[in-house]
């Protein structure tokens, strides 16, 4: 059931966050270690108060750790500009007696304000959010790449088939020791590899058709340094997908 309450989006801890810098100018120039990423959280209470009454209020849920935030668009393309429709997905923290915390989504659909557009509204909780997660490369550059996991657009086709992956890539994950644990965000991620193993499987596929179909590909084959493949940094790392 839908409930009305206020929504507060916090950013990483700042004294995390100035620890952290201080660590990585210790760090050799050479270092390419992964780097943690701090994340924020939100709070949803009843009702709005000021300054640090804010802060000593029970919220009523806290949404920790998210792995997701997206629009969801209505069916309807007339009530799609309108719209102000997200999903979040992450671990929820239920303040209720006793509390409870588990894996899960939330359903959050922004009031929209007099001469603010639906769309607008979105971009105006989507960002915060992104930027307090870490998510899809914010809040550095938001990341386009059709081939990078933390992309939006990751495994968006570029033909007329839509979807790389086949049923016998995904019953191969079933058969995997564990996989009967596996939470929601740890069954994004294998099915996220699958998806890159089988991208870069097809990409060489048709790039040694190519070759054996052409007449100059012996002397072709030489030439520039190939194109870009999928990389499989984990939630968070900087690195750009890998090249041959």
């Amino acid at each position: 059931p839908w409930r009305r309450c206020w929504c507060v989006i916090s950013p990483p801890d700042e004294k995390e966050y100035q620890k952290q810098q201080k660590e990585l100018k210790k760090r050799s120039a050479y270092d390419r270690s992964h780097v943690p990423v701090l994340k924020g959280d939100i709070k949803f209470y009843d009702s709005r108060k000021d300054g640090k009454k804010q802060k000593k209020a029970q919220p009523i849920a806290t949404i920790t750790d998210a792995y997701s935030a997206y629009a969801i668009y209505p069916q309807a393309k007339s009530l799609i500009d309108a719209s102000t429709l997200l999903k979040i997905e992450g671990r929820v923290t239920v303040h209720s007696d006793p509390p409870s915390s588990t894996e899960g989504f939330i359903f959050i659909m922004p009031e929209v304000h007099p001469a603010v557009s639906g769309f607008e509204m979105l971009l105006r909780f989507l960002f915060p959010t992104w930027d307090s997660f870490g998510l899809y490369g914010r809040p550095g550059r938001l990341v386009a790449s059709v081939l990078d996991p933390r992309s939006l657009m990751f495994a968006m086709p570029k033909h007329k088939r839509y979807g790389y992956l086949e049923i016998l890539d995904v019953s191969t994950l079933t058969l995997d020791e564990g996989s009967t644990s596996w939470s929601e965000r740890e069954w994004r991620k294998r099915l996220k590899d699958a998806t890159g193993t089988r991208m870069n499987a097809l990409e060489d596929g048709s790039r040694s058709h190519s070759r054996s179909a052409s007449r100059s590909s012996a002397r072709l084959s030489f030439g520039s340094g190939g194109r870009p493949k999928v990389g499989f940094a984990d939630d968070g790392n900087l690195l750009q997908p890998g090249r041959e």
